[in-house]
């Protein structure tokens, strides 16, 4: 089993067991990041973009931004992306609802982002900032 197939069963089983057990937000795992809008999202297919990911994000709140970094040509992205909402509850929406479907044939794994994520991006794909270069 992948590192990638661990991540998105632990956060299944975290979602789960907050439903088992009837969790109220402040007691949720997710409570956490209740002042974070930001979320990871794994596993998208190549053929999909930014567009793609907000069309189907956008179901569970306002997306008010997106980061996908692209390689160094600009013609494809690294397969995960940053997404941004307007409000919190939203991240907990997405998590619990798209972690693991499948989409394009690929299974997604949809979690919380923490800061270090970015800065993880920022350091690795510093040309653009890990955005598709200016056409």
């Amino acid at each position: 089993m992948s590192n990638f197939q661990k991540r998105q069963q632990n956060i299944q089983r975290l979602s789960e067991q907050d439903l088992e057990f009837s969790s109220t937000y402040e007691s949720s795992w997710h409570y956490r990041y209740k002042e974070n809008r930001e979320i990871y999202i794994g596993g998208i297919a190549p053929e999909l973009n930014e567009g793609d990911i907000i069309v189907v994000f956008s179901q569970y709140g306002e997306v008010i931004d997106i980061h996908m970094p692209w390689d160094s040509e600009g013609d494809r992205h690294k397969g995960f992306c940053l997404l941004t909402y307007k409000n919190p509850k939203s991240c907990v929406l997405a998590v619990d609802n798209l972690n693991g479907i499948v989409l394009n044939e690929k299974m997604l794994i949809v979690d919380h982002s923490e800061g270090e994520v970015q800065k993880h991006i920022d350091e690795k794909y510093g040309k653009y900032n890990g955005r598709r270069p200016p056409m």
